[in-house]
């Protein structure tokens, strides 16, 4: 599907079902969790347990060398959270398909959220009207076009296509 209008409630959050598959997950069936859509995360998260991730962080990052480690800054800027970059075989946002697209997991349990950010959002056009609590999802024309073409969305990919721009996110910039 490359569209969709999802019903909202009032309230301060929006929250979206979103369907991934991920190889290294145990289950080999597409997993439903519900991301809290929010543009003001800089990346897509999820807890490496939430993805049925039986792998100690250490067997992880040793079986699956992962492209990009970050360590995200708690609210209090003091607490550190540690997240590695995965592609995932699949993604889609109330039944959009975003394809093959790079999120962030964590095994740390104080992460326990999951967000929908700006790097998968840029992916998507998105609208909301509030007096007809709706909102619109569609793919943008670049990604179908990635899409169509087999294409895999990395970090520096979205860089080259002018849909992310790392000096303005300073998990990023802390990339280790």
């Amino acid at each position: 599907m490359t569209e969709a209008v999802i019903s909202i409630h009032s309230g301060r959050r929006i929250n979206l079902v979103c369907a991934l598959q991920i190889k290294e997950s145990k289950r080999k069936t597409p997993i439903n969790l519900q991301f809290k859509f929010d543009p003001g995360a800089q990346n897509t998260c999820v807890s490496a347990a939430e993805l049925h991730i039986t792998d100690s962080e250490d067997v992880f990052v040793e079986k699956y060398k992962p492209n990009w480690k970050y360590e995200g800054t708690g609210i209090d800027d003091r607490s550190s959270i540690y997240f590695y970059q995965v592609i995932v075989d699949s993604f889609e946002v109330q039944g959009v398909e975003l394809g093959k697209v790079p999120i962030y997991i964590t095994f740390d349990d104080r992460f326990s959220k999951r967000l929908l950010g700006l790097d998968l959002l840029n992916l998507l056009n998105y609208s909301v009207d509030n007096d007809l609590r709706e909102m619109r999802i569609s793919q943008t024309d670049r990604l179908k076009d990635c899409i169509d073409n087999g294409l895999t969305i990395t970090t520096e990919e979205m860089i080259r296509m002018g849909l992310y721009d790392p000096r303005f996110d300073l998990d990023y910039m802390k990339s280790i």
